[in-house]
């Protein structure tokens, strides 16, 4: 199983990043790639269809949510991408000195390409949403990539 953590430091609030990151029913508002994302259901439990760009498509469910701690996990349970048993998780750090951390994780196995290709599908999306992220919320944010 592989892992990959992408961290990044925002200069807002944790409960204002939440606000955005936390609504599972909008993800493209922080990945521009995603043409379509619908969702049925509720928390937890609740499923998430959607369409990427360049005709890619993952189905996710979720798995947990738990605001009071500004997190969530998710599983792909289908996908057009080479990797399985992907599950991520979304979490929001308050920094005690101000401003918050965006973490975001996952475990996958590649399945049909390599590790490494697999690993430049998570940096790309990952670091997308980090910068659309920081420019949605006006703070910095640099993804300091696998941990």
């Amino acid at each position: 199983m592989t892992e990959y953590v992408m961290k990044a430091p925002f200069e807002v609030s944790a409960d204002e990043l939440w606000g955005t990151v936390g609504n599972w029913h909008e993800v493209n508002r922080f990945l521009p790639m995603i043409i379509s994302c619908t969702t049925t259901g509720g928390d937890p439990g609740a499923k998430r269809s959607i369409k990427i760009e360049g005709d890619q498509w993952v189905e996710e469910e979720l798995l947990r949510y738990e605001p009071e701690i500004r997190s969530y996990t998710y599983a792909i349970t289908s996908s057009s991408f080479p990797f399985k048993d992907y599950v991520g998780t979304m979490k929001i750090n308050e920094d005690p000195e101000g401003g918050c951390e965006f973490e975001w994780s996952c475990r996958f196995k590649p399945d049909g390409a390599s590790e490494d290709d697999v690993l430049g599908i998570m940096e790309f999306f990952y670091g997308t949403g980090m910068e659309t992220l920081a420019k949605l919320h006006s703070g910095k944010a640099a993804g300091n990539g696998p941990q």
